[in-house]
């Protein structure tokens, strides 16, 4: 039997409020409907958890996750802890997690779950510096996943859902780990225009378009290919603009301070830092903000504060 989450929190909400099942569920509904609700014996439809929501002082919109059940649940908060372990570098707390979501059925069920699983093995790997061929043939696995026949070159016709983009993303990553840059590069530049041709959905597009021409302006320069990497930053940063969702945009900006640098043009580099390195420091990149503060004053004489 599912146990639903909406009824764990309305539950628990009626009773903080003291306000009976009677009082809450009447005259729309049924006090034996809400009972079940409560115990998670069925799901609320839609109509009834927007009203048991609204007279609990709340908006359904706002909170999506009430319609998982506990399962969805424990299994999304797991992995945004094998997420938040490999982010920073805690291969040793991950790697029993993503043993535990392995040996689970039910999770295992998913072929979406199961591409997951495929990637954070691949990144397990790389953040432990592991064989590379392995890394590389995980990826190409995880991307086999959701797409079986799938082939770089025709990248382009694809509908890739979130965890295609991060699997190729990671093996265009593991290509120029490998010592292939310009296979890498391709693989991110056909990747990049396919998303802002396909991806209609604007908040979409503005996860997954500035982080791309960010791993794209990266081999660029690994390639010293300058002018491309800025082109690149900068339609980013416009993309950024467009779609109100800046945390890719002063990572942008630091890649073309580097390739401005390269490039000979010292006073406009100086003219970005000042501006960037504040930015970087409002949004908490720490490590990238100390890294720009040692460009500044090894390549260009200027102490930041």
């Amino acid at each position: 039997m599912l146990t639903y989450k909406a009824g764990d929190f309305i539950k628990r909400e009626r009773e903080r409020r003291g306000i009976s099942q009677e009082d809450l569920a009447e005259p729309q509904m049924r006090r034996e409907t809400l009972s079940k609700i409560e115990r998670g014996a069925v799901a609320p439809s839609k109509k009834n958890l927007d009203i048991l929501l609204e007279k609990l002082g709340y908006n359904a919109n706002n909170l999506p996750y009430l319609l998982l059940d506990a399962n969805t649940v424990k299994f999304q908060e797991t992995t945004q802890l094998i997420d938040t372990y490999l982010g920073g570098g805690q291969v040793k707390e991950a790697e029993p997690l993503i043993k535990e979501l392995e040996q689970n059925s039910k999770f295992m069920k998913s072929i979406v779950n199961q591409q997951y699983l495929v990637c954070v093995k691949a990144a397990s790997l790389l953040v432990k510096n592991g064989d590379k061929k392995e890394i590389e043939a995980l990826l190409e696995q995880a991307i086999a996943l959701g797409n079986p026949e799938f082939s770089p070159k025709y990248l382009k016709d694809y509908y890739l859902s979130a965890y295609d983009l991060r699997a190729i993303t990671m093996l265009a990553f593991q290509y120029a780990q490998n010592g292939k840059l310009e296979q890498s590069i391709n693989l991110l530049e056909t990747l990049l225009n396919s998303v802002e041709e396909k991806c209609f959905d604007k908040i979409e597009l503005g996860r997954h378009y500035p982080y791309l021409a960010f791993n794209l302006s990266k081999r660029l320069f690994i390639a010293k290919e300058y002018k491309k990497a800025i082109t690149c930053c900068e339609k980013g940063m416009a993309m950024c603009k467009k779609t109100s969702l800046w945390d890719f945009s002063p990572l942008l900006a630091m890649n073309k301070i580097y390739c401005l640098y390269e490039l000979g043009e010292i006073e406009k580099c100086k003219a970005m830092v000042y501006e960037i390195y504040y930015t970087l420091g409002h949004f908490e990149y720490i490590t990238q903000k100390a890294n720009l503060k040692k460009f500044a004053l090894t390549k260009l004489n200027m102490e930041l504060n």
